[in-house]
């Protein structure tokens, strides 16, 4: 058995004996997809807003069709308030994300708190795509059952 092996097969035991933590991701590690939904998390609507193009278009794919909630900064900064103001509990987790030239592909699940108190979640892909490093438009596809 090779060194790195022995290593990586001893780091769950040393992390029991010695209680260490893993630290989630920095900021500075994430991809523009990920830092769009940690600010999402945080309802931080104006950090959103940063990481986005003038002309935002924020998209909605239901089988064969397409809604668009938002055109643009303005209307999204709308939406997202009116959202976050309805839905205070909302966040979101990125399970998988990955980029591809100037698009992120990524598997969302959504997390919630329905009005009886039982939680909620279902997943989404969500493809980002990119100009000049801020994204310019964003298209979420039918929600699914989240695998277990």
């Amino acid at each position: 058995m090779t060194s790195s092996v022995k290593h990586f097969l001893l780091l769950p035991i040393y992390c029991w004996l010695t209680s260490c933590q893993f630290q989630p991701l920095k900021a500075k590690n994430l991809n523009l997809g990920e830092r769009f939904v940690s600010a999402y998390n945080q309802h931080d609507a104006e950090q959103m807003l940063s990481l986005t193009h003038d002309n935002i278009k924020y998209m909605f794919i239901n089988t064969d069709q397409i809604f668009t909630e938002t055109e643009s900064k303005s209307e999204l900064i709308q939406f997202l308030k009116g959202y976050f103001s309805s839905h205070p509990q909302a966040k979101s987790r990125v399970i998988e994300s990955k980029r591809h030239g100037s698009f992120i592909n990524q598997i969302e699940q959504a997390l919630w708190t329905d009005k009886s108190g039982q939680e909620k979640s279902q997943c989404s892909l969500s493809v980002y795509e990119l100009r000049n490093e801020l994204i310019i438009n964003v298209w979420y596809f039918n929600a699914y059952n989240c695998p277990k």
